[in-house]
């Protein structure tokens, strides 16, 4: 999740099709320039370059986030967008290759504090008891796992949720290399 206002000026964004580095893009309507979410930049169009700031978000089931937040109000589904916005495993090119011990399709929650990356493969998550404690960068860090959602989120010691992102590991490892990755103590 990301600000819409990017240098002064509220965009509105919406899925793009195409892939880069492995990860989906969004486009801003205004100007059509094209946004990696990983790279949290412009990669293309005239604001190539800009920078996005990423906001906390959660990544849950309806009932959790009906639980939270009862007075949500729901979208409509007839937003007039083709189903390849929805399902681009079919064009994600990692298949069955294992990097650094991981399936380039493992799911991880990806924690990015700038100097230091993190990623807490799901796998390794489901050997836990759902709460993680942990430090990143000197920072105190909780990551939640709900294994009934197959959800994940984290949290600064203060309980307020972070900027985390839930991804496929081969995306998240194209735009953090040197990520440091979470292993369940046994």
């Amino acid at each position: 999740m990301y600000d819409r206002e990017v240098d002064g000026e509220e965009l509105t964004f919406r899925f793009h099709p195409d892939l880069y580095e492995d990860n989906l893009l969004i486009q801003d309507l205004e100007t059509k320039s094209k946004w990696s979410q990983l790279a949290k930049k412009a990669i293309d169009g005239p604001l190539e370059g800009a920078r996005l700031t990423a906001l906390p978000a959660l990544q849950t089931t309806w009932g959790h986030w009906k639980s939270l937040h009862p007075k949500t109000l729901v979208l409509s589904t007839e937003l007039g967008l083709s189903d390849e916005f929805y399902e681009y495993r079919t064009h994600f090119s990692g298949g069955r290759k294992i990097i650094r011990g991981l399936s380039a399709l493992e799911v991880v929650l990806g924690i990015d504090f700038g100097d230091v990356q993190k990623a807490y493969p799901f796998s390794q998550l489901k050997k836990t008891d759902g709460q993680i404690e942990d430090i990143i960068s000197g920072r105190p860090v909780t990551v939640h796992f709900d294994t009934e959602a197959n959800s994940a989120y984290a949290e600064d010691s203060n309980g307020q949720l972070i900027p985390a992102v839930t991804v496929y590991w081969e995306s998240w490892l194209n735009f953090h290399p040197n990520s440091k990755i979470f292993v369940a103590k046994r």
